[in-house]
């Protein structure tokens, strides 16, 4: 069956009705995001983005994927047969408001969900986010101290009640916003004028804010999920865990992937926890490709996993982070890497060189002075992973590269 991939990796700006924002650098970024999509098609199978990239500009992993714009699709998909336009399926990045109108305007089978339905998935006063599971698996559970927020007043008062705690640094959260997007750290028992003003413009365009304690990030994992229509049902598959790599301030920076995935097992404390919540999730109509984020870490002394500190009710670039995993060979690992300019493109180039065995293929565009992309560094050996993450994320990340052999 062909797919129509509908590209919106900017999803969480739409949703707090900010769109693409930030100049053309920005706007760049989320064009390069929407072609990486490309990585998921199949043969047949049509992207569809703002702007369709030149031939020239596509590394060589994405050559040959079929781009079109929304109303080229559109036009194409209503030019066919109704016999021909039910073998095709959407697959958009998330059940948007735009996903849905493009598919019912392209006379594509859609699924019994709203946008608003979706969007009330994706917002973390659904999902907060404060459970800890113990890393045997067995012995008692913790609760973190999680608090959802509709006001400063409240903040303040969490922030007052984590102190109390001997909290020392917390993490305000927007209600939309994953990937490490639209959030603030802080310490201390009182908000600064900083961390005022930027809740002031929050309320703005967010409901609530999650406020939390600051975790050290042991290891972070992203657990993939798929749900599927069947018989007048729905179907869930659990697809694979894919290790995320966060920079100091929590932003995403890139993915694990090959043999890692399988030699460390403490993610699968919260496979159980999120099939629970992904069920619940097919039960309120969601369908497609979804996913969520845990982490190992240490609370109160403990050992313990975060079962769900992200669910992302959407596709995710963990999702894209798996269909990489087709170019691995047998017993090889990988870091997708996300860089934010040359100087960190020429650093990717060393590191190859200087590591035996380890080779990088890029993934984003090809100009060299697109001042961002992504590429993939292969390790014949997996124990070369650690020293390839110590030197992309650096000292002080907080990452234990313990945790890659």
């Amino acid at each position: 069956m062909p797919v129509v991939w509908y590209a919106e990796p900017n999803y969480e700006d739409v949703l707090i009705g900010r769109g693409a924002h930030g100049g053309a650098a920005v706007r760049r970024r989320v064009l390069e995001l929407q072609w990486l999509m490309g990585l998921q098609a199949g043969p047949g199978d049509w992207v569809v983005c703002e702007q369709p990239p030149e031939t020239g500009e596509l590394c060589e992993l994405l050559q040959g994927v079929q781009y079109r714009t929304a109303a080229q699709a559109s036009r194409d998909l209503r030019s066919m047969s109704g016999m021909q336009r039910a073998e095709w399926q959407l697959e958009p990045w998330a059940w948007s408001a735009s996903a849905l109108r493009f598919g019912q305007e392209a006379g594509l089978v859609m699924p019994r969900i709203s946008a608003d339905v979706v969007r009330r998935m994706n917002s973390r006063r659904s999902w907060p986010g404060g459970e800890l599971l113990s890393c045997s698996g067995a012995g008692p559970q913790f609760q973190l101290p999680v608090t959802v927020c509709d006001s400063t007043a409240e903040v303040e008062s969490a922030v007052a009640e984590l102190s109390g705690m001997d909290v020392s640094r917390w993490l305000l959260k927007a209600e939309f916003g994953h990937s490490g997007r639209n959030q603030i750290r802080g310490s201390g028992g009182e908000l600064k004028p900083q961390e005022r003003g930027w809740l002031e413009k929050l309320w703005a365009i967010s409901c609530c804010v999650v406020v939390e304690p600051v975790l050290q990030r042991t290891a972070e994992c992203g657990l993939q999920w798929q749900l599927t229509e069947r018989n007048g049902g729905f179907e869930q598959k659990f697809l694979g865990a894919i290790g995320l790599l966060s920079g100091r301030t929590g932003n995403y920076c890139g993915s694990l992937l090959g043999d890692w995935c399988g030699g460390n097992s403490w993610w699968r404390q919260a496979v159980e926890f999120q099939r629970q919540v992904v069920r619940e999730l097919g039960m309120q109509g969601l369908r497609g490709l979804l996913g969520g984020d845990c982490m190992l870490t240490v609370w109160q002394g403990n050992a313990v996993v975060r079962p769900l500190q992200d669910l992302n009710a959407r596709s995710t670039m963990g999702q894209l982070a798996r269909s990489l995993q087709t170019f691995l060979k047998s017993g090889e690992s990988a870091v997708w890497w996300h860089y934010s300019g040359n100087c960190d493109r020429e650093r990717i180039r060393l590191i190859a060189r200087e590591q035996t065995g380890v080779t990088v293929r890029e993934t984003g565009p090809c100009a060299e002075d697109s001042g961002s992309g992504s590429c993939l560094l292969i390790a014949q050996e997996s124990s070369q992973l650690a020293g390839i993450v110590t030197n992309l994320l650096g000292d002080g990340s907080g990452f234990e590269v313990g945790q890659l052999d």
